[in-house]
């Protein structure tokens, strides 16, 4: 397998990237990122960016158990991710 040392707007000068779409994403898919909301109807949603992930909880104690659970099921072991990232999603109107 050859190597590829240019840089890009993923990756930085001089890292060395494996062709191969599998190395790719096992050397480099270190954090998955969960967009979560408040439902409409009380509790919490989430939503993996990248991955078809998706889960939802009364709180958020609960949604954190729930999102690890689906990473777990959704991913092998080699594939996980070593952290999963959780962005809050606040949407607030300002009246002029």
């Amino acid at each position: 397998m050859s190597a590829d040392t240019r840089a890009g707007p993923c990756r930085p000068p001089g890292v060395e990237w494996e062709r191969s779409t599998i190395a790719l994403r096992r050397r480099f898919v270190d954090e998955l990122i969960f967009e979560v909301e408040e439902a409409a109807e009380g509790g919490y949603t989430a939503r993996a960016l990248g991955a078809p992930i998706f889960t939802e909880a009364d709180d958020l104690e609960g949604l954190t158990e729930m999102i690890r659970d689906a990473v777990i099921c959704h991913n092998d072991e080699a594939d996980r991710p070593h952290v999963i990232r959780l962005h809050h999603v606040h949407d607030e109107l300002i009246p002029l």
